[in-house]
């Protein structure tokens, strides 16, 4: 007599049986997928792309380019949920390739989905109109000194006046 086994299926998983008539071992594995999707903000004027970064428990296993062609967003899809090794479940999460010109931030999360906010930076410099005025601090204070020395001359002179009449 030959015997085996035969598991019925269980939605959600992939089953292996391994072994023979003197032990088998039966083992399952949870193939659920996910779909993340991506969005691409920009505050201020957008720039012509911006690459964004896939990670796997930190490691890198996609990248995608977002244009406004494609409405600056994407859906990662068919992604494990659980590792096929140990079955913990995968964090996966995104990073957005520096673009010039503007300071990036993340929110969001795997189940949810992700926002890439882009914030334009301030990359020139304004200044006041030029009127041609010119102003010289060390104009300013011999200016002031000599109005002083100027003032103390007079208060001399005023008193000596006063004292012969």
């Amino acid at each position: 007599i030959e015997y085996t086994i035969r598991e019925v299926g269980i939605a959600g998983y992939s089953s292996e049986i391994t072994g023979d008539a003197s032990g088998y071992t039966v083992t399952n594995t949870n193939v659920e997928t996910l779909d993340i999707p991506v969005l691409k903000t920009w505050i201020g004027p957008s720039a012509e792309s911006a690459a964004v970064e896939l990670f796997a428990d930190g490691v890198k296993i996609d990248e995608i380019i977002l244009l406004p062609g494609n409405s600056w967003n994407h859906t990662f899809a068919d992604l494990r949920r659980y590792d096929s090794i140990d079955g913990h479940e995968i964090e996966y999460t995104i990073r957005e390739q520096v673009v010039d010109g503007y300071i990036s931030s993340v929110t969001g999360n795997a189940r949810e989905g992700f926002v890439v906010t882009n914030v334009e930076t301030q990359t020139t410099v304004t200044y006041p109109p030029y009127t041609g005025d010119v102003i010289s601090i060390p104009l300013c204070l011999l200016a002031m000194i000599l109005s002083a020395a100027g003032i103390f001359w007079l208060s001399l002179t005023a008193k000596k006046k006063s004292r012969f009449n």
